[in-house]
């Protein structure tokens, strides 16, 4: 178990009880140049991997040092067979000589050792799109109607709108996108394509297509080119069309110092005000926002209380889509709550914190490159001036996940 430099190598840690010898072949590495960092495949059998933790949480690669620990992604385990099938990250893979790792187990005490992320953080991937990514494309130039949207890329690239027209682009043109380095890119194709599902373009009599009357997209189009404000619109279009996909009557205001929506519930008027608000923002910020759409909510309904409905500003990366609230979510909502446990923002009768979720998953060949998910939660004064007659389902409802393969194929899952 020698080195490339002869030597014996260290051990990795005493814990471990065995340690194998992989060796990559030089033969097998196409090129004349090293591969840097490329994820391996090793996949093999033997009766020696029995000693190993049921799980296979204690296999641990490290290269040929003997110490140096490397991410693996396991992506098949059969203890009973001893069958492990799994993708190392290499640091270099050379066609000049051959490169040697040390496969450690037999330490039963120990965690998963495995670091899905690390063996794909600098992997580029490229696939052909399905009709999700086609619908967002679609969405957007229906926003700002043509060629509204072909002048503002000309006249500004910069532009919200234009840099999640290009992350589309990027898709549908077979361009490759990578993480992390773009993952302000993958974020804004994830939620461009959350809102074709909930704005219902192209693949099912949906919302959008119900709601789009010529007034109603007047007043959304005379925010949507400011790249200061586009942002905010399409945070208050996500709301109304929310508010109409569940047969409610709601209307967009312009005026000045007045809420953003006015909903028709029970033949009684519910205003609804929008808000963002960044992940990790501050407690004092949360109760300025609240501050704020209350004194609107008061002007509008001073009797009475309405909603405040609050988007996170940008999608929050989790290590996987589960029902657990993410912190940075944890943690406004935790300020929400004081405040609204408070004698404070009376016209506050709800809040409804709306967030996307993204998840970067998988192995090749099939591998999950994002995950979605639009979520909301609602909280409710204790002691409003009034309970607005008004419902948020708790969630959205709906995951996309854009699966992509090594041929180059991307099929699009939608659960609900």
């Amino acid at each position: 178990m020698k080195n490339r430099d002869g030597h014996d190598p260290p051990w990795y840690d005493s814990a471990w009880s065995r340690r194998r010898t992989i060796t990559a072949n030089r033969d097998k590495v196409i090129g004349s140049e090293d591969l840097v960092n490329i994820p391996l495949l090793y996949d093999h059998e033997t009766d020696e991997f029995k000693a190993a933790q049921p799980s296979g949480a204690d296999f641990v690669f490290t290269s040929d040092d003997g110490v140096t620990k490397l991410s693996h992604e396991i992506r098949a385990w059969d203890p009973s067979r001893g069958r492990l099938t799994v993708y190392v990250k290499v640091p270099r893979l050379s066609p000049h000589r051959d490169t040697v790792l040390f496969l450690y187990y037999g330490n039963a005490a120990a965690s998963d050792q495995q670091d899905p992320r690390g063996v794909w953080s600098e992997c580029a991937y490229v696939g052909k799109p399905g009709p999700l990514a086609e619908r967002a494309m679609q969405l957007l130039e229906s926003l700002f109607d043509d060629p509204g949207l072909a002048r503002l890329r000309s006249s500004n690239a910069t532009h919200p709108a234009i840099v999640r027209y290009e992350a589309l682009l990027a898709v549908l043109e077979h361009r490759a996108m990578s993480w992390p380095g773009d993952i302000e890119r993958i974020g804004q194709a994830g939620a461009a394509v959350l809102d074709v599902l909930d704005f219902g373009v192209g693949e099912r009599e949906g919302a959008w297509l119900k709601v789009a009357e010529p007034e109603a997209l007047r007043q959304i189009r005379t925010r949507l080119d400011r790249a200061d404000k586009f942002a905010d619109q399409l945070a208050v279009v996500r709301c109304w069309i929310l508010l109409r996909e569940q047969g409610i009557s709601a209307v967009l205001i312009e005026r000045r110092g007045y809420p953003d929506i006015r909903a028709q519930v029970d033949n009684n008027d519910v205003w609804v005000e929008v808000k963002r608000i960044r992940v990790g923002t501050d407690a004092s910020r949360v109760r300025k926002v609240l501050a704020k759409a209350n004194r609107q909510l008061k002007t509008a309904v001073p009797a009475s209380s309405g909603v405040v409905y609050l988007e996170v500003s940008r999608p929050v990366e989790v290590s996987s889509l589960s029902e657990e609230m993410p912190e940075p979510v944890q943690t406004c909502l935790h300020e929400v709550e004081r405040e609204l446990g408070s004698g404070n923002s009376k016209s506050v009768g709800k809040v409804v914190i709306s967030w996307d979720e993204m998840s970067f998953l998988g192995t090749p060949p099939g591998l999950v490159l994002m995950a979605f998910r639009r979520r909301t939660v609602s909280r409710d004064h204790r002691s409003p001036r009034s309970v607005p007659p008004l419902e948020f389902g708790p969630s959205a409802g709906r995951t996309l996940e854009m699966t992509i393969t090594w041929a180059g194929t991307v099929a699009e899952a939608v659960r609900t």
